[in-house]
This record gives C-alpha cells, sequence and structure tokens, in this order.
C-alpha cells in the first residue's frame, strides 16, 4: 500500500514487549501511527494506533557546588571554600555568586566573583574576635538571568586556644624572715598547647618570691614560694602572679600576710553591747599570739563614763588566750552611746580594739 516501515528495536519482556521509538523527528514526525507486530515469517498482527509525540527539548543550564562541606576557623581568622559551576545543554551565560547565613561579625567574598560558562572561584570567609562561637550553614547562590541554584556548606567557628590561671591560698601569713607558699594552677582550652610563664609583683621590701617550675607547658601547676627578712615591714601585702604565653596575659591575685616577731592581736565580741542603767554587760576579749608570741598581755580599758564601772577576768593573758570585760552601769549614769577602747599591753607592744557600749 506504498507504506513507509520503520523497523523498532524491543526487548522481549514475560508477556510483553518493551519497545524503544524512533531517536528522532526526522525519521518518524510526531502523530499518529499504526503499530504492527511481525511474526517470524512476515505475517503481520492486526494494527493498534499509537501516537508518537515530539522529542522534549533540553534548556541550557548550569549547576553549582561548594567543597569542602564543612570548613573550621577560630574568632579572628579566616578560612576558603571552593565554588564549582558546571554548564549543561550548552549552557554559556555568566553566574553571579552571594552568600548568606553568616554570623555576626563575618565578611565574605568571590574571587572571581562571576563565573562564565563553567568554572570555579574560591569563596573566602573572614571572621572577627566578635563572632560568637557556633555552627552556622551558608547557602551559596548562583545566578544567571532567571536560571538559580543554590549550595550548602557549614562554617565552624570556635574560640580561639587560652588559658586560664589561678592560685591558692587566697591568704598566707607569715612571720618575718620566714617563709609561706602558694600554688599556682594553668589550665588550657580551647586547645592550648603553648607553654605559660610565671611572674609575681607586689612583694614587701626584703621578701622575694620564686615558682618551681617556673614555667608550666599546656596545664599544671607550679609552686610560688615567698621569702621575708627580719626587715619586712608587717603589714598586709596583695600580690601579683601574670603568666604569659606569647600575646596571652592573665593575672591571678593572692594576699601576703606578714606579721612581727612576737606579736599579737586583741579582738573583742560582740562589738556593741547594750545595757540598762542599774544593770551590767559584758564582752569577751581575745589575744591571738603570732609569730611565737608567749609574753604577758596586761588588759586596760578607756573611755567609760561617769559612774559606770568596769573590770577584767583575767586581768592579763600569757601568749594567747581570752577574758571576759565586764561593765556595769550604776543608776546615775547618762544614757548615751559610747565607745570604749581595750588595750592590751606587753613591753613596748600595744594593740588595741573598739568596741560600743549603749546606755538606756
Amino acid at each position: 500500500m506504498d507504506q513507509r516501515f520503520v523497523g523498532l528495536s524491543f526487548t522481549p519482556g514475560s508477556g510483553a514487549l518493551t519497545v524503544t521509538a524512533p531517536p528522532n523527528g526526522n525519521i518518524a514526525p510526531p502523530g499518529y501511527y499504526m503499530l504492527f507486530l511481525i511474526d517470524s515469517s512476515g505475517v503481520p498482527s492486526v494494527a493498534k494506533f499509537v501516537q508518537l509525540g515530539a522529542q522534549a527539548q533540553t534548556q541550557p543550564d548550569f549547576s553549582v557546588s561548594a567543597t569542602p562541606s564543612s570548613q573550621s576557623v577560630v574568632q579572628g581568622n579566616s578560612t576558603s571554600y571552593t565554588i564549582n559551576v558546571a554548564a549543561s545543554n550548552g549552557f554559556t551565560g555568566t553566574v553571579g555568586l552571594s552568600v548568606s547565613g553568616l554570623p555576626q561579625g563575618a565578611a565574605a567574598s568571590f574571587n572571581p566573583n562571576s563565573i562564565t560558562t563553567s568554572g570555579s572561584s574560591t569563596f573566602t570567609v573572614s571572621t572577627s574576635s566578635t563572632t560568637p562561637v557556633g555552627s552556622y550553614p551558608l547557602t551559596i547562590t548562583a545566578t544567571s538571568g532567571s536560571l538559580l541554584h543554590t549550595a550548602t556548606t557549614t562554617l565552624v567557628v570556635n574560640a580561639p586556644a587560652d588559658f586560664s590561671v589561678s592560685a591558692a591560698p587566697a591568704s598566707q601569713s607569715v612571720t618575718q624572715g620566714n617563709n609561706t607558699s602558694y600554688t599556682v594552677s594553668v589550665a588550657a582550652s580551647n586547645g592550648f598547647a603553648g607553654t605559660v610563664g610565671l611572674s609575681v609583683t607586689g612583694l614587701p621590701q626584703g621578701a622575694s618570691g620564686s615558682f618551681n617550675p617556673t614555667s608550666i607547658t599546656t596545664s599544671g601547676s607550679s609552686t610560688l614560694t615567698v621569702n621575708t627578712s627580719s626587715t619586712t615591714a608587717a603589714g598586709s601585702y596583695p600580690l601579683t602572679i601574670t603568666a604569659t604565653s606569647g600575646a596571652l596575659v592573665h593575672t591571678a591575685t593572692v594576699t601576703l600576710v606578714v606579721n612581727a616577731v612576737g606579736a599579737f592581736t586583741v579582738s573583742v565580741t560582740p562589738t556593741t553591747q547594750t545595757v540598762s542603767r542599774g544593770s551590767s554587760t559584758q564582752y569577751a576579749v581575745t589575744i591571738s599570739a603570732q609569730g611565737g608570741f608567749s609574753g604577758t598581755v596586761n588588759l586596760s580599758l578607756s573611755g567609760l563614763p561617769q559612774r559606770t564601772t568596769s573590770s577584767f577576768n583575767p586581768s592579763s593573758v600569757v601568749g594567747s588566750g581570752s577574758s571576759t570585760l565586764k561593765v556595769t552601769a550604776n543608776k546615775p549614769a547618762r544614757t548615751g552611746t559610747y565607745t570604749l577602747t581595750i588595750k592590751g599591753t606587753s613591753g613596748s607592744v600595744v594593740q588595741s580594739a573598739n568596741v560600743t557600749l549603749i546606755i538606756q
């Protein structure tokens, strides 16, 4: 019937055939066709009509990717990724690049900032010392006209390697001419592995300090020994321990209390008592020996108002000990608030403490 036949390739299956359509419209333009099965003798089956559709037209396009999928950076430093653009289906346009999702204090740049057809760009992210520590998903957007594609990667911001320093105990007491010690501890953080040098300032005249060891690598402790002399003045001194590793500097503070040889202190509790006229009240006086003091401390009181009396029991203390101060306000005593001074005297050494007496 003068019809043109087009042979089709096929794959036999279980009770079916999978038939492949003609490769393009030059061989078989879109339209309706009669489909025959032909046996080995060349006898055709009854035809079935089938519709052959047009071949899909593929548009020029591109794809974008970012490597590596994640980068880590220390606050204040920068890191980079490679952005790749791959053309497909004859794409020849120019692709512009941008990024979103950057954390606070961070900035980004592309080199180059656009790619024609296919190629790669270096994507650099710079952080600052104020960029918060954390993990941030970044979205790379590639645009060419109405075409838009994205790729994602992760920025991990870490705190810089650092260390801390502490000292214990917070205060030490020493008698003139003797020594005492503190423990200085260094703790590493965020992968710190440097060497920390130690020094001390604030020592009183006649005193010296030494560290053993003089430096600490990564983490550890050192003993600070403070030696005083007989000429070191008695008093309380704040000491500053400085730990240095490169540009990193941290400090810790402790107190050194230097006591005079053969000294003592006077303390009283409570510091305020209230008494009615015609009655008595009491204070507890404590003598604390320092530096091996073992002398006799004689107690006295000044500042009593008229028509009041007082007594110590005992009136003196040897070395360390306590005494009870009894104050009696006679009925004619005048009401008011009075400051009393309790003195402890041992030879040329005099120590005192003030208390308040309220007469009602």
